[in-house]
């Protein structure tokens, strides 16, 4: 058995590959707040760079990060509408397990790769999300704001002057290497959002409406 090391273990992607490695038995040597701890994992050089999408659907293995911002705006109706943006999304499970593929992988050294599976605008996760949690009492925001509106509010709030540069451009980019070297089969785009939501909920992460609960009430009786 070989070794893996894993940088930066406490990192949102890191976590997860961490926690793949070790579910499949390997011996995992990671770094954490400047310890080396060791789990059961494996180890091999890969020269390979992955470079990923800018909203990482994920499933909470530690604290909130801010890359979770739009699904808890939207269920928790912070925003009063959705700006028209466009983000390139992946599964943060299927970004760990390229990378794994990728250590292991003769075809991976020297190679860049997009792991990404697909293109959404945020208008699109808005209504994904208000379709699956508006029975259970969420009202999620699914009305696009103008965006010669956001450019206004721009000059008085930082925070959506960073917005500004990303309003109304698709985004598209290709995976189509990553599937034929390294096999990648994305997760499907709503399972992850639906998958997000819940998880972030039951982690404490978004509040849990008296609906909400009263369904998981249910659920566990059945």
């Amino acid at each position: 058995m070989s070794r893996v090391l894993v940088t930066g273990a406490s990192g949102y992607l890191a976590m997860h590959v961490v926690k793949q490695l070790v579910d499949t038995g390997e011996l995992v040597d990671y770094m954490k707040r400047r310890f080396l701890l060791s789990m059961t994992g494996q180890m091999r050089n890969a020269a390979s760079l992955m470079k990923g999408a800018n909203y990482v659907l994920r499933r909470q293995l530690g604290s909130w990060s801010r890359i979770c911002q739009f699904h808890r705006r939207f269920l928790q109706h912070e925003m009063p509408a959705v700006p028209k943006m466009c983000l390139g999304c992946c599964d943060v499970r299927d970004v760990a397990e390229a990378h794994i593929t990728a250590m292991k992988s003769p075809k991976a050294p020297g190679n860049r790769y997009i792991t990404i599976s697909g293109s959404l605008w945020l208008q699109d996760i808005a209504k994904i999300l208000d379709e699956e949690f508006r029975p259970l009492g969420y009202n999620v925001p699914t009305w696009a704001f103008p965006s010669f509106g956001l450019k206004i509010v721009s000059w008085f709030d930082a925070s959506v002057r960073a917005m500004i540069p990303f309003l109304d451009h698709e985004l598209k980019l290709d995976n189509s290497k990553i599937k034929a070297d390294l096999g990648y089969q994305p997760t499907d785009l709503k399972k992850s959002i639906i998958d997000m939501a819940y998880n972030l909920i039951d982690s404490g992460f978004i509040k849990k409406t008296p609906q909400y609960e009263e369904a998981m009430k249910k659920k566990a009786e059945s």
